[in-house]
């Protein structure tokens, strides 16, 4: 008898236990952020666009980095390119630049790294490509084309 009553007061406690592991960690972990990393997933939407960086990561009072560890602050992000346009930075939803041409290297704007390090933006994100369309449709290593020479007529495009 004295066995059976340990073992119910076992799994009461134990049950109890759980439940509020269950409680702390759904009252304590801030929204849109993984119980299981310390950091935000931003998704580089390409609108269009292939090839370079698909994510930047986010970290709460450190900044904005090109991966997980820590190792490389955004400052050198590969641009993605899209024929007949020229590549021209990342927004997010409040049209707010994210990604700007700094001494002929695309990083993270000051803005946006600063809304991560000073917790001014929590969550993951998606952060989109902003394009310029070439008047003559033709776009070589991020610069417009015209017929046999260089053309800076270009028009904004999305």
């Amino acid at each position: 008898m004295i066995s059976s009553e340990r073992n119910f007061l076992r799994k009461m406690i134990f049950n109890k236990l759980r439940i509020f592991g269950v409680i702390f960690a759904c009252v304590f972990t801030l929204p849109g952020f993984a119980a299981d990393r310390d950091y935000y997933i931003i998704t580089l939407n390409k609108n269009g666009g292939t090839g370079g960086n698909d994510y930047l990561y986010g970290f709460p009072d450190s900044g904005i980095y090109m991966d997980t560890d820590k190792t490389t602050w955004a400052s050198n992000i590969e641009m993605p390119k899209r024929n007949g346009y020229v590549f021209n930075g990342y927004t997010d939803e409040l049209n707010n630049d994210c990604v700007e041409l700094y001494e002929g290297k695309w990083r993270v704007t000051q803005f946006f790294d600063e809304a991560y390090s000073e917790k001014l933006s929590i969550g993951d994100k998606t952060i989109t490509a902003k394009w310029i369309e070439c008047n003559s449709g033709i776009s070589y290593n991020n610069i417009c084309m015209g017929l046999g020479s260089y053309s800076s007529s270009c028009k904004t495009g999305e």
